[in-house]
């Protein structure tokens, strides 16, 4: 019973949902969801240790990320409000694009006030996904950070730890039309060990891009499977199948 409470509270779903869960991602192991909570326990106290002292000490993955505007596409497993920590404390200016499930604001609001105290930068934390011009103005200046897999409609289908998942050509497109480089981001814990990954620059090309950027998620959620966000994923599969 205790566990059973540990795991809803620190996942948002229950034990039974995410086993319903790892049917539809075989991968995630038969029964994912105290290995969830042991990751999602450990994930917040890593963020709020690096919170209170300042220090974003993440294993790099890949390339650092430059000083041009970019467009990050990433996705919900791990965190993408310690994502955009991460990019910020290297003075990367980075805010997220909000859409129906990371809206965060409410919960971190007092966190971006704590982060800046330490790392102060004149650019805004998140942005409205749906108001595409003031996007492309923001990558005059900025970055972005859009998830990738909660496309609008349909999406482009790619597999995902033995099932599959809808992506977004959304934010793809807005760095093409941006005209700004465009690249897979995570922040994950493979192995408990908190890992920013930063895949190559995408294609210009939507579907080429979507290939590619699907490529690295793969890898990432391979990494660390009970990373994935239970209550977005759980969304996800039950619409899929209704």
């Amino acid at each position: 019973m205790l566990a059973a409470r540990r795991v809803r509270r620190l996942t948002g779903i229950s034990i039974e949902d995410w086993r319903e869960l790892s049917g539809r991602f075989p991968e995630l192991a038969p029964d994912p969801g105290r290995l969830a909570a042991h990751s999602r326990a450990r994930l917040t106290r890593l963020a709020a240790r690096s919170l209170a002292s300042g220090r974003w000490a993440v294993a790099l993955d890949g390339d650092p990320p430059g000083v041009d505007p970019t467009v990050y596409v990433s996705a919900h497993i791990g965190s993408l409000q310690a994502l955009r920590y991460c990019l910020r404390a290297r003075a990367v200016p980075a805010a997220t694009l909000l859409g129906p499930f990371n809206l965060e604001r409410s919960a971190a609001e007092w966190q971006d006030r704590a982060f800046d105290r330490r790392h102060p930068i004149a650019f805004p934390h998140f942005f409205p996904a749906a108001n595409v011009h003031r996007l492309r103005t923001a990558l005059r200046s900025g970055s972005l950070i859009a998830a990738g897999d909660l496309p609008a409609r349909a999406g482009l289908e790619e597999s995902l730890l033995g099932g599959m998942v809808r992506l977004d050509p959304r934010p793809f497109r807005l760095a093409r039309t941006a005209g700004v480089a465009c690249r897979p981001a995570f922040l994950t814990l493979p192995e408990g060990r908190w890992t920013l990954t930063l895949g190559e620059p995408l294609p210009d090309d939507e579907d080429e891009a979507v290939r590619a950027f699907a490529g690295v998620y793969r890898r990432v959620a391979k990494a660390a499977p009970v990373d994935l966000d239970g209550v977005v994923y759980l969304q996800l599969a039950r619409g899929a199948r209704a």
